[in-house]
């Protein structure tokens, strides 16, 4: 018997049955190695999407919280409901992402009746790979402005009670 591989050589069967557990014990590191390799890409894959989904949401929230910031300026500064997005922020800079938006022109006179009124909303939904399509809305409560990122669905459900009469891949206003 051989003390390396605990066959003996003059047993050619012994040596077939080593020769195949060989054989399976390669096949099986490499099927291993293959799942471990497809496991890790895709949690890769998965953290990459969650990571541009974070990063996407973080914009549309920063741009969304100027325009709220802008148009309030506006209202203390003027005590006068904007009639138009602002495309200048308070310094005269221009302001991105002001032409992203629809705004609702009816929405001063909405106000008067209602306790929560849209102002304004993306025209097109921001899409995301790990969460639903969502809109930006800007509301207006009668003294204040607000942002929200509404998921598409609940945005097409609320519309009309915030005053859009028509969405915006219908002409919103």
């Amino acid at each position: 018997m051989n003390p390396v591989d605990g066959v003996s050589h003059a047993d050619p069967d012994a040596r077939r049955r080593a020769a195949r557990r060989t054989l399976r014990q390669r096949r099986g590191r490499f099927w291993r190695r293959i799942v471990v390799s497809v496991a890790v890409t895709g949690v890769m894959v998965v953290a990459a999407l969650a990571n541009r989904d974070l990063q996407h949401w973080r914009q549309v929230r920063s741009e969304a919280a100027a325009l709220v910031g802008r148009l309030q300026n506006y209202y203390e500064r003027e005590r006068e409901l904007p009639l138009s997005i602002p495309a200048r922020g308070p310094d005269g800079s221009p302001a991105p992402g002001a032409s992203n938006y629809a705004l609702n022109i009816f929405y001063a006179e909405q106000s008067r009746g209602s306790a929560r009124v849209g102002v304004c909303c993306s025209k097109r939904p921001e899409w995301f790979f790990l969460r639903p399509s969502a809109r930006v809305v800007i509301t207006f409560d009668g003294s204040r402005f607000h942002a929200e990122i509404m998921p598409e669905s609940r945005f097409r459900a609320e519309a009309a009670r915030l005053g859009f009469q028509r969405l915006p891949e219908q002409g919103l206003l």
